[in-house]
């Protein structure tokens, strides 16, 4: 009986989150003003359905919702929707429930949104521009190309016209040399795992405030100035660059892409690490009010030799760790 009774309510609850999605999924397709708010609070109901009834519960709301919204909207944009709000609210749920730690369930998140945005591009590719990988890289490719030279001319053409000199507008051509297709197809690959972190870190704070409300706590996030890297997180960062080098050696076209993605990525980790580690030292050896270290942060984060500073002390700490707050340092000091 008591069985019956959890089920019942069950099928209810999963009724009625199944309707607030097809809500949702309508309002995000029809006012693209709110798609983000949509996006955003789309895997939340998934996540409570998780976390109270078990994953068969939620995958059968996110199913009956989808085939409701392909009936009323767009087959493929209903799928492609419920594949991202689906798979995070229960990537989500399942944290919860297990109690991981904010990071990991980030890492988790970050992962999950990474396999997201590479189904969506490969199932708007055969489901909607019905054509292959290889003629919608090289249609796209040619479309970036035609339209950064007409922008690259318009610009030297207004320039010209409000009395540039010759020396300035090579300093443009220089400038906008940097956002050749070449130098944008050798960090796509960064590009889609920055997006898929920022997309993870986002959900994570959104999702905490909103379930906050329905009396489930969230595992608290690290504040900035304890990040840390665990060596064996760090060797699987380095590992890319060595392996995009060795490729580059063989002549391997696909080494340049890795290489230079890889390469971002790390020096954008190690930046943030080196900058946690002057936030602690300043806030906890000198302490400085967060205002003063915020400006402090942000202005010599901005200089390029700072910057390069920032870089050598996140690397240094990865191996020596200054705040003794790595549990896994390989030296210590």
């Amino acid at each position: 009986m008591q069985n019956r009774v959890y089920n019942t309510k069950a099928i209810v609850e999963a009724g009625l989150i199944s309707g607030i999605i097809v809500i949702l999924m309508l309002i995000t397709g029809y006012v693209p003003v709110i798609s983000v708010v949509g996006t955003l609070m789309l895997p939340v109901p998934v996540t409570l359905l998780y976390i109270r009834h078990g994953y068969k519960v939620a995958i059968t709301a996110i199913v009956v919702s989808t085939v409701l919204t392909a009936m009323m909207f767009n087959p493929v944009t209903a799928l492609l929707s419920a594949l991202s709000f689906g798979l995070i609210g229960i990537t989500l749920g399942y944290c919860i429930k297990k109690e991981t730690k904010a990071s990991t369930t980030i890492l988790l998140l970050s992962l999950v949104s990474l396999v997201v945005s590479v189904l969506t591009i490969v199932l708007t590719i055969a489901l909607i521009q019905k054509t292959t990988f290889t003629s919608f890289i090289t249609k796209s490719i040619n479309d970036m190309n035609t339209a950064m030279k007409m922008s690259s001319d318009m610009l030297k053409d207004m320039y010209k016209n409000i009395g540039m000199t010759q020396d300035q507008l090579k300093q443009l051509d220089m400038l906008t040399s940097m956002f050749s297709v070449e130098n944008i197809m050798r960090l796509l690959g960064a590009g889609f795992i920055i997006q898929a972190f920022m997309s993870a870190y986002v959900n994570y704070v959104f999702s905490k405030a909103i379930l906050k409300r329905f009396k489930y706590e969230m595992k608290p996030m690290t504040s900035f100035s304890r990040l840390y890297l665990d060596s064996r997180v760090g060797v699987i960062i380095l590992l890319p660059v060595l392996i995009g080098i060795i490729l580059m050696k063989k002549s391997i076209p696909a080494g340049e892409y890795i290489f230079y993605s890889a390469t971002y990525i790390m020096q954008l980790v190690f930046l943030i690490i080196g900058m946690s580690v002057v936030v602690y030292f300043l806030k906890n050896k000198f302490n400085l009010q967060r205002p003063i270290i915020i400006l402090i942060i942000v202005f010599t984060a901005l200089n390029p030799v700072f910057s390069q500073i920032f870089f050598y002390v996140g690397l240094i700490d990865m191996l020596m760790d200054f705040r003794k707050i790595n549990p896994n340092r390989i030296f210590g000091i």
